[in-house]
């Protein structure tokens, strides 16, 4: 995971819904989940809210338009959008526990749902750029004898990456601090009342 590289464009087994669908009503906002949704290299805000048994999309994207509600995934799902294709362009993404696996369900450019197993039940999943070539990664991050570890499946060499860092009751983050177009691993931890920041810098 150890790559540097050129600056990139950042920033859905069981049922899956999918469909566009216009919503009326209120609700509230379950989770943030940012992103060039549109491909025109500015971050786009967007949020889902679990309506029923369903997960709905909303965005404002940044030429000021909003999208028409995009149903995609279980109320129960975590969101994990990311750009798993390389065009340029966040789409959706969720994941689900199966039999104690991770399966994720990816939003495909042709509308298609892809499904990819990767992690474990209780993994802290992220979507994530680890290897410099534009294309989200999928990452799982593992409690195990006290310390985090990640996982990460590597789209341009098709092999599992891994490392460790931080400690068990940090909070794990990813981004890229030094513009090289790789993410880097941070975990945030209390110390003494204050909140300390690691970054494991690729």
């Amino acid at each position: 995971l150890n790559q540097t590289g050129s600056l990139r464009r950042r920033t859905a087994s069981a049922l899956i819904a999918l469909g566009l669908v216009a919503l009326v009503g209120t609700a509230e906002a379950q989770r943030a989940v940012p992103g060039d949704y549109d491909g025109d290299a500015k971050t786009d805000v967007l949020v889902t809210r679990a309506i029923g048994d369903f997960k709905f999309w909303f965005a404002r994207f940044s030429n000021e338009t909003f999208n028409v509600p995009l149903l995609f995934g279980l109320a129960s799902d975590t969101e994990a959008a990311g750009d798993f294709h390389g065009d340029g362009k966040v789409r959706p993404a969720v994941t689900r526990a199966i039999n104690g696996f991770m399966t994720w369900y990816i939003l495909t450019p042709a509308g298609q749902v892809e499904e990819r197993l990767f992690g474990l039940e209780n993994d802290l999943l992220l979507a994530a750029y680890m290897d410099q070539d534009d294309i989200a990664d999928q990452v799982a991050i593992r409690s195990l004898a006290g310390g985090l570890n990640w996982f990460a499946s590597l789209s341009a060499s098709s092999t599992v990456g891994h490392f460790q860092w931080g400690l068990d009751g940090d909070t794990a983050y990813v981004a890229d601090t030094n513009g090289n177009g790789v993410d880097d691993a941070i975990v945030v931890r209390n110390v003494g009342g204050f909140k300390n920041w690691f970054v494991r810098a690729d």
